[in-house]
């Protein structure tokens, strides 16, 4: 086998790659697809199970909350559940952007991959296929989920939050 190994060479065409690197590079980019397919349904899957159902679970509580015949002093069952509700929305927002990313990333992967096997791109055409500020703004709405959902506990404590504070001060 000559010495145009694809990890040497990046600027190489695939027509220009002997048979071996051929069969090769396109069993690689085959399992690449299946891979991205398969994270594109591990993220939905993730997402809802870790977001979506700890602030459902939220929303059960302030429901339970709000149905007390004698309600905590200081806690409020109602804006609980508002916030657990804007978390779960934050969740399935988190949700369809994550998939749209891996789907965005799997058409790029496709229309990369029938440049490079129809002779007209490369190798270094495979760089970043995802932005990282995509990354970034999926991340910032899994943390706005949380943190919605962290208000929503802090809003149902039978104790005034603000007095805990100055309590721990004194401490």
């Amino acid at each position: 086998m000559e010495n145009n190994s694809p990890k040497k060479n990046v600027g190489v065409a695939f027509k220009d790659l002997d048979e071996d690197w051929q069969k090769w590079t396109g069993d690689m980019f085959m399992d690449l697809m299946h891979l991205a397919a398969e994270q594109t349904n591990e993220w939905a899957i993730e997402c809802i199970k870790h977001l979506a159902v700890i602030n459902a679970a939220g929303l059960a509580g302030a429901a339970t909350l709000a149905g007390l015949s004698k309600p905590f002093p200081h806690s409020d069952p109602v804006t609980a559940a508002k916030l657990f509700l804007a978390g779960l929305f934050t969740a399935f927002v988190c949700l369809f952007m994550g998939f749209h990313m891996n789907l965005r990333g799997m058409k790029r992967l496709r229309i990369r991959m029938d440049s490079f096997f129809g002779g007209t791109g490369t190798l270094a055409d495979f760089g970043d296929l995802e932005p990282i500020r995509y990354r970034a703004a999926i991340l910032a709405v899994a943390v706005i989920s949380l943190a919605v959902f962290l208000m929503g506990v802090a809003s149902m404590l039978p104790f005034d939050i603000g007095s805990l504070a100055q309590l721990l001060k004194m401490t």
